[in-house]
């Protein structure tokens, strides 16, 4: 059996073309799939300055879109925690301040129980995390923000001491919670005394989300719901009255904590609303800038398909030929 001169010429030529049209498949299905010519050089005429320019800005206001976002979820994070805190201040300070005003009931007692379990949630929602970052703790935004209530709770009976009066009491827990360098901030608070960074939204823009556990609106949060808890594990039990007294204070402070509260939610809504201005902004640029970048290396999505018609049809066609031409070759070499 020989295979002539022709027979080789003529599977090299179909061999090569068959490449050719493998090529020009994968590339016509490349801009179908994608959008943007596989030839960047000839769409530009060999000058890359402007779309260079135009990747650069869609780089930088990628950039942006995603720190707008972080800094929205943080954001969101923090005001979500503070609507919860409020909405336990305002059910049990009212609840505790009118129910002790009478004396240490059952009634006492009860909200006393659920304040403990309000202090819990409260130490709990300044933990707060998202997206791995603690929306409490300032520049430090790994680990917990806040030790736990028992901790609290055991460095206060300490400060307290042998206090025997709810003044006295007092005393010594405002000056854990409220004094520089005090037990909230040594034995309490875990995060950073630094304030989180700025966030860069734009250009010209950046927003703070500098709220940290540190603030006095949350200290104030965190004593009313302390010193009720100190109560319901009997502080001052052997006085009735000055138990009942303290206890009233304890409601108190959760009512006066409750306008520093929804301070810190307004000055935090300022903020989303200039982070949602800002990531309307940013989105309106991305969108001329893509659309900029498509006129100038987009094809045209109807002619993409129709070349990858065409050169699909091609190749069967080429594929049909050779097979054919293979069985000639078969019978003649048979023959």
């Amino acid at each position: 059996m020989s295979i002539s001169i022709g027979d080789l010429a003529r599977t090299v030529a179909l061999t090569r073309q068959t490449s050719g049209l493998k090529v020009e498949l994968d590339r016509s299905l490349i801009e179908l799939t994608t959008g943007t010519t596989s030839d960047i050089s000839k769409a530009v005429k060999g000058d890359f300055t402007s779309l260079a320019a135009i990747d650069r800005s869609i780089t930088m206001y990628s950039a942006y879109d995603y720190s707008s976002t972080e800094a929205a979820r943080l954001a969101s994070a923090q005001q979500d925690a503070l609507d919860d805190l409020h909405v336990m201040l305002q059910s049990r300070g009212t609840q505790l301040a009118a129910a002790a005003s009478v004396g240490m009931d059952s009634s006492v007692k009860a909200i006393l129980s659920e304040t403990r379990s309000d202090f819990d949630m409260a130490l709990s929602r300044l933990n707060t995390t998202t997206g791995g970052r603690a929306a409490f703790a300032g520049a430090d935004t790994q680990g917990a923000v806040m030790v736990s209530a028992d901790e609290i709770l055991t460095s206060l009976r300490t400060a307290i001491g042998l206090a025997a009066t709810a003044e006295d009491v007092m005393a010594e827990v405002d000056a854990w919670f409220d004094a520089p360098g005090g037990g909230f901030e040594t034995d309490g608070y875990l995060g950073s005394a630094d304030a989180l960074s700025p966030i860069r939204l734009d250009d010209n823009r950046s927003v703070s989300l500098d709220t940290t556990a540190l603030d006095s609106a949350l200290r104030d949060t965190l004593k009313g719901f302390a010193v009720g808890s100190l109560v319901q594990d009997g502080l001052l039990e052997s006085n009735d009255a000055e138990q009942s007294k303290l206890a009233k204070i304890a409601g108190e402070e959760m009512i006066g904590a409750q306008d520093g509260l929804v301070a810190l939610r307004a000055s935090i809504g300022t903020s989303q609303a200039k982070i949602e201005s800002a990531t309307v902004r940013n989105a309106v640029q991305l969108s001329a800038l893509t659309q900029a970048r498509s006129e100038i290396v987009g094809v045209d999505q109807y002619e993409a398909a129709n070349r990858l018609s065409a050169v699909q049809a091609q190749l069967e066609t080429l594929y049909t030929v050779t097979a054919r031409l293979s069985q000639l070759s078969l019978a003649k070499a048979l023959g």
